[in-house]
């Protein structure tokens, strides 16, 4: 017999990809941010069910003084080489949700909201 066990989607807004799989009763299990910060990998499933859907995002690349990073408020953007929405992680830990966009002739993210964890989730 043939059986489901993982199939892979690439995303551009994680958080409204989760939404809608979270109408299907698909929750997400885990995650996985690369070392180097290049990709988070999403992992969601039906409770009590061995199939999952990966998310893969993709990050934009781009460098911040560490003074800059802590002393951010909305509207304030980040050089990037992306389009779509991101959430920010630092060291593996989300920081921010943003959006990609252009600022001043370079690729940025603007912040848009701090991160807040979901105390029913395992996200990481």
């Amino acid at each position: 017999m043939t059986k489901f066990l993982h199939t892979m989607v690439r995303v551009t807004d994680p958080d409204a990809t989760i939404a809608f799989f979270e109408l299907f009763g698909v929750v997400e299990t885990r995650r996985f941010s690369s070392e180097q910060g290049r990709f988070t990998l999403i992992y969601l499933a039906a409770p009590g069910q061995d199939a999952e859907v990966e998310l893969t995002t993709l990050l934009g690349n781009g460098s911040v003084s560490l003074s800059k990073l802590v002393d951010l408020k909305p509207g304030d953007v980040l050089p990037c080489d992306f389009t779509g929405k991101a959430t920010v992680l630092a060291e593996g830990v989300p920081l921010f949700k943003g959006a990609f966009g252009v600022s001043r002739g370079q690729q940025c993210v603007r912040y848009e909201q701090k991160y807040r964890r979901n105390q029913n989730n395992s996200r990481n």
